[in-house]
This record gives structure tokens, C-alpha cells and sequence, in this order.
């Protein structure tokens, strides 16, 4: 049997490490550990870069997503390993982060803000307004 070196599960640093690209307001603890939840999903860290997806309802867990909707995400999603489908629900074990960084829109996962330049020098200049202001009164 071979055994993996690194089998814990992530903490939210190593999490925020490992998907730059994710926003860290969208990696949570739930039950003792740190998830990657998005709309229709959550994501867990078997440790030793593997993976556990569960397409689900991560709000309302007893609901589920409705059969259309479960549908059209297994048939968007890039996959070579098959879901396992329940009742409004699925899940598989993945290997790599290509699959979630290739699907985070589809999933519902929220990503990290990117500022742009423009935007930046904009906000730099306002907030130099706003403490001239504040010193003028």
C-alpha cells in the first residue's frame, strides 16, 4: 500500500497558497476544518494535492440541487474521473487543481478582486483627498 507523505488536510493559509486566483472570503471552516465553498460546491483538502468536490445546495444540505441543475453542471464540468451522482447532489476525488481552477465561475466559486492600475491610482488619489479634508477642517 503506498502512503502519501502529506495527508492532512490544509489550513486556510495553505489553502489561500494553493488557489491564488480564489477569494479568501470563499474558504471557510466548517466542521473542524477549511473548505472552499461556492455556490453549488464545496471543496475539501484530502492533503498530498488531492482533492474531494461535492457539487451540492452547500447553503441548505437536506435540499440539494434540483436534477436540472446538477445536469448541467456535471455536463459543463471538464472530468475525466466520473461523479459519483445521489439525489441533488454529486461528488468525486480529484488529483491536481485543474478541474477547480477551470471551473470556478461554473461551480460559483468567488474569486480574488483584481484591481486594475487605472482603478488603483484612482482610489490613491481619493484617499489623499479625503485626508486633505480631514486636516483642512
Amino acid at each position: 500500500m503506498k502512503k502519501i507523505a502529506d495527508s492532512k488536510p490544509l489550513n486556510k493559509s495553505e489553502l489561500i497558497q494553493s488557489f491564488p486566483m480564489i477569494s479568501p472570503t470563499a474558504i471557510q471552516e466548517r466542521d473542524g476544518e477549511f473548505v472552499i465553498i461556492g455556490k453549488f460546491c464545496l471543496i475539501a483538502s484530502l492533503g498530498g494535492n488531492r482533492w474531494d468536490v461535492w457539487l451540492c445546495n452547500p447553503k441548505n444540505l437536506i435540499k440539494g440541487l434540483s436534477t436540472r441543475k446538477l445536469n448541467v453542471l456535471l455536463e459543463n464540468l471538464q472530468q475525466e474521473a466520473g461523479f459519483t451522482v445521489l439525489v441533488g447532489e454529486a461528488y468525486t476525488k480529484v488529483q491536481g487543481t485543474e478541474l477547480i481552477e477551470n471551473n470556478l465561475d461554473l461551480m460559483g466559486i468567488r474569486k480574488r478582486r483584481q484591481i486594475t492600475e487605472e482603478r488603483r491610482k484612482a482610489l490613491v488619489e481619493q484617499a489623499g483627498k479625503l485626508r486633505e479634508r480631514k486636516y483642512a477642517a
